[in-house]
């Protein structure tokens, strides 16, 4: 009853409310698509008290993912995103080494702005399904938790020139008995009228500790298939990643990047140090600087306007036409 509830405030929140700018500032019509690919290789783990664990025997785990995202704004209000992703596995172990190769899980979720004053303030529901088999149904390394999930959360963004600040705060629901976690993200840009540009982020994703699995049934997978490491399958996992890369405007739509990333701290998870590299495409001026300065704040309360009544008709409220607000900032969305 209270998930059912808290859903239906939620969704009030999206479909009540009117705004022009999420994030990025919403711009119907509005396309950025990003491709990436990813090294991740993984030779410790952290143990249940957060202590960082070798593998046994020198085992290691590691995994190449192509990854592609893309975020489209059906109007100035409202915007859905999705991404998918393929996935090499390894898992190199004393006694066997096992692979593993397929479409990993797709994501789709959809946002709408309700708020740009002196902060965009932007909530987003977001779903994933795997494409593979459960962890420990084949004898193969593992491609991820095997489970769907549903997301919740709120993002939030400022800018003061050049920089650009993005956050977020969530919740996330896993399937097959998987414990849900809290959600929080953040990441800082820097995208000066020249070329190159730069970031750093911090992603955690912090288990509730309420997985149905209280004995070490979950990770047996990982151990038999993963050559020990608790990248997937673990009991309650949680993890702070952070993230620093930097970024070359090709033209004034096309963009490169290169960052890494690695586990800082940790409890039940693998830890693990990611290379990725990419390309992206927005129809938006990576270079423009004046778009935002040029569209006026307003609150959910200024977005309605009084119409002038009809003789004998009552008095009615119709939303105001507002003016749309292009970014040059990139998205921040973490698909873990």
């Amino acid at each position: 009853m209270k998930m059912k509830n808290s859903f239906l405030i939620f969704w009030f929140l999206l479909t009540a409310t009117g705004a022009t700018a999420g994030p990025l500032g919403h711009q119907s019509g509005s396309l950025v698509s990003i491709f990436d690919v990813g090294y991740l290789t993984s030779t410790k783990n952290f143990d249940d008290t957060g202590q960082v664990m070798a593998l046994s025997r020198s085992n290691e785990f590691s995994q190449w993912r192509l990854r592609g995202q893309a975020e489209y704004d059906l109007s100035d209000q409202w915007g859905v995103f999705g991404a998918f992703s393929y996935k090499r596995a390894n898992a190199f172990a004393t006694t066997a080494s096992r692979f593993n190769n397929n479409l990993s899980d797709f994501f789709l979720g959809t946002d709408v702005a309700v708020w740009n004053g002196w902060i965009r303030i932007t909530p987003e529901v977001m779903i994933s399904i795997p494409t593979y088999p459960k962890p420990g149904t084949e004898d193969s390394a593992l491609l991820g938790d095997g489970a769907s999930t549903i997301s919740f959360a709120l993002n939030g963004a400022k800018d003061w020139g050049a920089f650009g600040l993005n956050g977020y705060v969530g919740y996330r629901a896993r399937s097959e008995g998987y414990s849900s976690s809290w959600l929080f993200g953040l990441q800082a840009q820097y995208m000066p009228e020249i070329p190159l540009f730069a970031f750093f982020g911090l992603y955690n994703d912090w288990s509730l500790n309420n997985d149905s699995y209280t004995s070490a049934n979950r990770i047996t997978p990982a151990l038999n298939y993963n050559g020990g490491s608790l990248i997937y399958s673990s009991i309650n996992p949680s993890l702070n990643v952070i993230e620093a890369g930097a970024g070359y405007k090709i033209s004034e739509s096309f963009f490169i990047t290169g960052s890494i990333e690695t586990t800082i701290m940790g409890v039940r998870t693998a830890q693990y140090t990611q290379f990725l590299v990419g390309v992206g495409y927005t129809d938006r001026n990576l270079y423009s600087t004046n778009s935002r300065e040029a569209a006026p704040d307003f609150t959910p309360l200024d977005s309605f306007e009084e119409k002038a009544p009809e003789k004998g008709a009552k008095k009615t409220f119709v939303p105001k036409a507002q003016k749309s607000i292009p970014s040059r900032f990139l998205p921040i969305r973490r698909f873990f």
